[in-house]
């Protein structure tokens, strides 16, 4: 099915694929469309296809899971897996009609850019909030608070180990970052001591790194010592303060950058200054979430269908 190893070659031409023996999988290998011949690297092993093989089904087959388990198992190696040529081409697999390639290629194809058009609505979304939040908590004419003035931090206490399980017994345990997913709460396992509590309503906040990960808690909970509630005074300030830790996660990007940035401390949180805009532009930052949120919702549909089909075309 793939012709003749060209890794010894200096060009790769247009149609041909490449992908590095020492980090391959099914996002790995690539094909090279540009009609100019282009020099790369040794490190590289490059092939190209039969006669009889349609290069963008070739692509498809080589994202399918199937492939992936093939790149493991025919590998070399311990730590780290090298899949050199001799072991690549001798990976086997059925293949229909050349024309019948072709339209498994063209559909998969129109595929995969309706899920790259909505990977972009979705970055597109992501970059409307973020500047309308930077006009929000940045302007002149926006009062400025202390977070000391909004709320209180509860810091986080990891419970023994030997009560942690996976029976719901006790309360679901917030340790981190691995805890929190898209703004919300997504424990792994309970703990049943009780070390230091987050309640429904408390905004949750990774105080080691990576720090800045936050969520607003809609359930009570055990919590780590990964992580910090802020608790706020006035229910309608959770929205605000999970809004404004949205908006200032670059800035703990950034102070982790350095050498000892580990963690950040209660007196840290409890300085920020936020920004209080109208309830109005809050609002409008919740819409653009939920918005982001349902077109989430759409590319993991469309990812789920691609994998589906990726099983069942190549068989």
């Amino acid at each position: 099915m793939i012709g003749e190893d060209i890794k010894a070659y200096k060009i790769i031409h247009e149609g041909d694929f490449a992908y590095n023996p020492a980090r391959i999988n099914v996002g790995s290998i690539a094909k090279y469309d540009k009609s100019e011949p282009c020099m790369i690297s040794s490190l590289y092993v490059c092939f190209k296809a039969l006669p009889q093989i349609n290069n963008e089904w070739l692509m498809q087959l080589l994202k399918t899971p199937k492939m992936n388990f093939y790149y493991n198992v025919n590998g070399e190696g311990g730590v780290r897996v090298y899949l050199f040529y001799p072991n690549f081409a001798r990976i086997r697999t059925s293949y229909p009609s050349l024309a019948e390639q072709q339209k498994i290629a063209s559909f998969l194809s129109l595929l995969d850019q309706r899920i790259e058009t909505q990977r972009k609505i979705i970055e597109d979304l992501k970059k409307l909030k973020d500047a309308i939040s930077l006009i929000l908590f940045t302007s002149e004419t926006c009062d400025k608070w202390e977070l000391s003035n909004l709320a209180t931090i509860v810091m986080g206490q990891s419970p023994s180990s030997q009560y942690y399980n996976t029976d719901n017994e006790g309360l679901p345990l917030i340790q981190g970052n691995l805890d929190i997913t898209k703004g919300k709460l997504t424990p792994r396992i309970y703990s049943s001591e009780m070390t230091k509590k987050c309640h429904t309503g408390d905004v949750i906040l990774t105080v080691r790194a990576p720090v800045g990960e936050v969520a607003i808690a809609d359930f009570d909970a055990c919590i780590g010592r990964g992580v910090c509630a802020i608790r706020p005074f006035n229910s309608t300030y959770s929205v605000l303060i999970y809004q404004f830790l949205q908006h200032y996660k670059p800035k703990w990007i950034s102070l982790e950058q350095g050498s000892t940035f580990t963690s950040v401390s209660r007196n840290d949180i409890m300085s920020i200054k936020i920004g209080i805009p109208s309830i109005q532009a809050i609002e409008i930052l919740n819409i653009l979430d939920d918005k982001i949120s349902i077109e989430d919702v759409i590319l993991n549909n469309l990812n789920s269908q691609k994998n589906y089909l990726l099983t069942q075309l190549f068989i």
